[in-house]
């Protein structure tokens, strides 16, 4: 006996249709048999979501009207190995004939349409296969370099911050001077970032002037972050291992620079 094989969709159809916006696609599968004697075909997997109860009793109702009069008998032989749907025909049918007369009064054969619909930029857009992979690509590029971007920052304002305390801590009775001869917050503010740029302040201050490095200027946000600081605690927040900051904080900076 000859059989052929009628494939739901093979890898190159399947290649093929991924790679178009939008197509139709046709799905069945079954064994066609054919032999001198004895001619019948046998149906191993139906389309997805289609009842095999209601497709034998479809076939069955085609019979009866007499729509399909070549067929003899119909069986549901599936056991736990598989789906099997045996198909008698009569003598002198022509199996090719009855399978496409099944395909187009029973649903053995469903079409459904496929697109591929994705939103790139703000905008629905329709696309295939390699170019649906292709902005997924992007986009988690985009995500992990805006990702290390943000930490690369953070780490950088962290380090900002430790080189303040860092500053204030070498001198630290000035640093308290100013604080206590200043008015209020907004001008200890302003008197530290004065003291630490070079400026001359009101409030006298005793021992060394501040070391002033034009590349990194002591500012606002530093000033700040040692008025929110008990002064207890600046120690602490600058304490070894050596470098007195967090040598963690830089293998970051290090490492997304």
């Amino acid at each position: 006996m000859q059989l052929h094989r009628l494939t739901r969709l093979s890898i190159d159809e399947i290649s093929n249709e991924l790679k178009q916006v939008r197509e139709n696609i046709t799905e069945f599968e079954s064994i066609l048999g054919s032999e001198k004697k004895l001619r019948r075909v046998i149906v191993t997997e139906i389309p997805y979501q289609v009842n095999k109860a209601k497709l034998v009793e479809r076939i069955a109702d085609l019979v009866n009207d007499k729509t399909i009069e070549d067929i003899s008998d119909i069986r549901d032989e599936s056991d736990r190995d598989g789906m099997r749907i045996v198909i008698e025909l009569k003598r002198g049918a022509e199996p090719q004939i009855i399978l496409n007369q099944l395909f187009k009064h029973t649903s053995m054969q469903e079409g459904f349409s496929m697109i591929f619909l994705a939103v790139v930029n703000g905008q629905p857009k329709e696309m295939g296969l390699i170019q649906a992979i292709q902005h997924f690509i992007d986009h988690r590029v985009d995500v992990v370099r805006r990702r290390t971007a943000y930490l690369l920052q953070k780490a950088k304002d962290r380090e900002h911050i430790l080189e303040g305390y860092l500053t204030a801590l070498d001198h630290l009775d000035n640093v308290i001077a100013i604080i206590r001869g200043s008015t209020n917050r907004a001008d200890a503010r302003e008197n530290l970032v004065g003291y630490f740029g070079g400026k001359k302040i009101e409030i006298n201050t005793t021992g060394r002037s501040p070391k002033l490095d034009p590349e990194k200027p002591f500012t606002a946000i530093q000033a700040d972050a040692i008025l929110e600081l008990q002064l207890h605690r600046l120690r602490i927040a600058t304490a070894p291992p050596n470098p007195p900051f967090d040598r963690r904080n830089l293998e970051r900076i290090e490492a997304g620079a």
